[in-house]
């Protein structure tokens, strides 16, 4: 039940055709714990099997945010507390639902209306169909707190326009809807005061495509672009490192700002970033799937993520104190080990 008032955390509805789900956690920006990833699998589960659901909608209750992601304040709680298995559930039901999301006999839909971060960047972009808003704010931040990109983003990012997608995960840059565009993040842009329309339209049975068709409008021009060929040159290197090299060859105030924002990443979290998206790559969503969780089951036990989110929920504003401090200190075998099968077997997806 959701603390606040009482309600499910998730809210499941038929309307007409449409399975409508909503992530009903607004004064948390509706960002999810445990409990919500099981309802969403559940209610996911049951329009799926429904013949009379045309189409699933996953929307975030209020008009601040789709999700901001994982619940860090669960997180935090549970981490300080010695519980392990609680963290490495929420993990774990990440990549299983994206994975249930891409392989939906139904089509789907996520109405990106607000803050879209962490994990909720992978709940929304393993919908068949992304719709962006005016408040549309996309962002994967999990590099500065001792994290990295999960659910499914070592399969998508490396999939955007060029390098765009290495240059998101590791300066966790927030995009608005015009970008997230360009970048394949989202399938079209309809104005907030249109998407009960949208729904309803859906809810009478029409074709996700043909609905956002018959809704979509100019976002505008994205900013992207105007970096494309730097982006390029610098996020194509062979480690972060280089990365941040080259970044400094450039002598622009946009490359200067991108060094400062590394700056304050951590260093370990930007390394085994970037190896990720590079094998994720070639791999398939399943295998990339099970990586994600191989890396995020290391990192809840490291104690950068302990130290990320203390910065931000504890003692805010504090500069946190990353292990090891700088690229130079990282232990490259360190890094390799976390790729590596669990020792308790690997996830086994739905």
């Amino acid at each position: 039940m959701n603390p606040v008032d009482d309600e499910p955390v998730v809210l499941a509805e038929r309307r007409g055709q449409l399975g409508r789900i909503t992530l009903n956690r607004p004064d948390a920006f509706n960002s999810i714990n445990v409990a919500m990833w099981r309802a969403l699998d559940a209610a996911i589960s049951d329009f799926d099997d429904d013949p009379a659901v045309a189409s699933i909608v996953v929307e975030g209750a209020g008009d601040k945010a789709f999700s901001a992601g994982g619940d860090l304040h669960a997180l935090h709680g549970a981490l300080t507390q010695g519980d392990f298995e609680t963290p490495l559930a929420m993990v774990g039901a990440a990549c299983a639902m994206n994975y249930r999301m891409r392989t939906l006999a139904t089509p789907s839909v996520a109405l990106l209306d607000g803050v879209v971060m962490g994990s909720g960047c992978s709940l929304a972009i393993s919908a068949s169909h992304r719709i962006a808003t005016e408040r549309t704010r996309f962002a994967m931040p999990e590099a500065g707190i001792g994290f990295h990109p999960d659910g499914g983003a070592h399969y998508f990012l490396p999939r955007c326009p060029g390098e765009t997608g290495m240059y998101l995960a590791l300066t966790g840059t927030r995009i608005t809807a015009a970008d997230a565009l360009y970048m394949g993040l989202a399938t079209a842009y309809v104005p907030s005061e249109r998407l009960a329309d949208l729904i309803g339209d859906l809810a009478g049975g029409d074709a996700p495509d043909d609905v956002a068709a018959k809704f979509a409008e100019d976002a505008g021009a994205p900013t992207l672009p105007s970096h494309e060929e730097a982006i390029e040159r610098c996020f194509s290197k062979s480690s972060v490192a280089s990365i941040v090299g080259a970044l400094e060859d450039e002598e622009s105030d946009w490359a200067a700002h991108t060094v400062d924002t590394l700056s304050g990443k951590a260093p370990f979290s930007l390394e085994l970033t970037f190896r990720a998206l590079r094998a994720g790559r070639g791999m398939g969503v399943e295998d990339s799937l099970i990586m994600e969780n191989r890396l995020s089951t290391r990192m809840l036990g490291r104690s950068d993520f302990l130290e990320g989110i203390r910065t931000i929920l504890v003692d805010k504003g504090d500069t946190p104190k990353w292990r090891p401090a700088s690229l130079a200190e990282i232990n490259d075998a360190e890094v390799e080990a976390c790729f590596a099968p669990l020792d308790g077997g690997d996830l086994v997806l739905p």
